[in-house]
């Protein structure tokens, strides 16, 4: 296994958004540290080399953030759901599989609604409320920042 262009996306975002100071990820020869610190330290003390295997995408090709919705709630009484964490939306359990929910499906406060990818690790994401889903604001397969809304359940 190697450090994919995801990893380092995912990595980046999260000390990005503060929730975390550092992060190292490893593998084989190959280490990335990424540290946070007060503006103006020097962050070239710790040097980090990141050799992406030849099929990775070029920086050009990275998406930012995408967001399918407004930010503006459906309807008065719609809930949303907030990422939990920072990490790669999935809709699906597998690519080849349905999305757990469409707009208009119906589901109970436990229902699996998607899953956030974070460093490998899959998440399972749960309704904040039984109900319709009103909206979904986020893409299959785009970094979702804590916090972000990713859909909106109208209470049933």
């Amino acid at each position: 296994m190697s450090i994919t262009l995801d990893d380092i996306k995912t990595a980046l975002a999260i000390i990005e958004n503060g929730e975390g100071q550092e992060i190292s990820l490893r593998s084989g020869d190959i280490e990335l540290n990424i540290r946070r610190g007060p503006p103006g330290a020097a962050a070239s003390a710790v040097p980090a080399t990141v050799v992406l295997p030849a099929a990775a995408a070029p920086a050009a090709a990275v998406q930012p953030p995408v967001s399918a919705g407004s930010s503006a709630p459906p309807s008065p009484t719609a809930r949303p759901l907030h990422a939990p964490l920072t990490g790669v939306i999935y809709r699906a359990p597998s690519p080849d599989e349905p999305p757990f929910v469409e707009p208009g499906a119906v589901v109970g406060e436990e229902s699996v609604v998607c899953i956030i990818d974070v460093m490998k690790v899959m998440n399972l994401i749960k309704a904040p409320a039984a109900g319709r889903i009103a909206r979904i604001d986020v893409l299959d397969g785009h970094l979702v920042t804590k916090g972000d809304v990713v859909m909106w359940v109208e209470p049933a």
